[in-house]
């Protein structure tokens, strides 16, 4: 009997590798004679690259670069020397991970770093850029990204405009003469974690603004930039209008279409490609994902909804293990047994901190359970 254990991170609390392995460790307790295959999973977010980078056949190359709010970070890409495809992960340049929770604040956050980023993988030879979106710090729509590509960025009297989302009002004029010659010869694919829009009531700053710091004035002021963005973007027949993911990453999909000409996909749907989860799942009796937090962003896209449409294609029952659950009618419409692993905690810091054993104490009690089933 085979049980795929396939979650994504519980962020601020586990990786996605050390909850597959609690998960695991439960289920083997229960039925000790079963193939227990530790899939951890991601969606383009912090940790993507470390999960593909076995599979694909990537090394990780180093490279120092501006952090999200300009100070120095030290980042990494991946790189395959057979085909020259680099798979960056935009959160290892400008993610939320790298900003104390205390400074957060996306009017300043910038994705310059990214840029820097895509400039190193060109270095190194890359002809196809694979930048997965996740987990940023910014609500900047790539201009910082942009900026270190060579563009240049002014407002309607011709003056830089200052990085991060504050820029984005001032937007009125982009300038692609000094961009990298190289950028036109590399073919982009960009993995995004939701498939939300630009802007509006589900776009990147009204939906994930307050995560990264934005009060409401920062998230009305946000989405109006976004907007002049787009609009800068048709009038100089850079895109003709929004297309899903284009909100991911604080609006990257949107930036990365416009700059580098690249193609949005599905970064869970990727990464469940380069793994093999279709073939590891023809012979499974079982399939347990989970997430820190299982809400309306669950339902756009993100690796969990993602991995159990793969299994239910295969008619193999999903368990889901979540930290919360917002939302039951609709996540029980993606997995056949959705699970709280919270204990009653008051607040998110108990149960960031007793995740571990929530974790482990909802694993064992399900195990138990699927004993007769299974």
């Amino acid at each position: 009997m085979r049980i795929i254990v396939a979650p994504d991170s519980f962020k601020g609390s586990l990786s996605a590798a050390k909850a597959a392995n609690i998960i695991a460790r439960q289920f083997e307790i229960v039925f000790p004679k079963a193939e227990i295959i530790e899939l951890p999973l991601a969606d383009g977010g912090e940790g993507t690259l470390n999960i593909v980078q076995k599979p694909l056949g990537a090394r990780q190359i180093p490279k120092k670069v501006k952090g999200p709010l300009g100070e120095a970070v030290s980042a990494h890409f991946g790189l395959v020397e057979a085909n020259k495809t680099a798979i960056i992960e935009s959160a290892a340049a400008c993610g939320m991970a790298l900003v104390p929770p205390e400074s957060l604040n996306p009017l300043k956050a910038s994705s310059t770093g990214l840029g820097e980023l895509i400039l190193a993988a060109l270095d190194n030879g890359a002809r196809e850029i694979i930048v997965t979106l996740g987990g940023s710090a910014t609500v900047d729509g790539g201009l910082g990204m942009a900026n270190a590509l060579g563009y240049r960025l002014t407002d309607a009297q011709g003056r830089v405009i200052p990085e991060g989302g504050a820029g984005l009002l001032d937007l009125s004029l982009i300038d692609p003469s000094g961009r990298d010659p190289r950028l036109p010869d590399c073919h982009f694919r960009i993995a995004a974690d939701v498939n939300n829009f630009l802007t509006g009531p589900d776009g990147a700053a009204r939906v994930f603004g307050p995560q990264k710091g934005a009060t409401p004035e920062m998230v009305s002021m946000l989405d109006r930039g976004l907007i002049n963005m787009m609009q800068v973007f048709y009038r100089h027949k850079m895109l003709s209008g929004e297309s899903p993911g284009d909100g991911a990453a604080g609006g990257l999909g949107a930036g990365l279409r416009a700059f580098c000409d690249g193609k949005i996909e599905s970064g869970a749907e990727w990464v469940c490609q380069a793994v093999g989860l279709d073939a590891l799942l023809a012979d499974a009796a079982l399939l347990i994902t989970g997430e820190g937090q299982s809400d309306q962003q669950t339902l756009s896209g993100k690796l969990c909804q993602v991995v159990s449409t793969h299994a239910r294609a295969k008619k193999v029952p999903v368990l889901l293990l979540s930290g919360s659950i917002a939302n039951p009618k609709e996540i029980l419409a993606i997995a056949d047994y959705a699970v709280s692993i919270s204990s009653g905690e008051g607040s998110l810091a108990e149960m960031i901190l007793n995740c571990e054993r929530n974790l482990a104490h909802s694993a064992l009690t399900c195990a138990r359970l699927f004993f007769t089933q299974l």
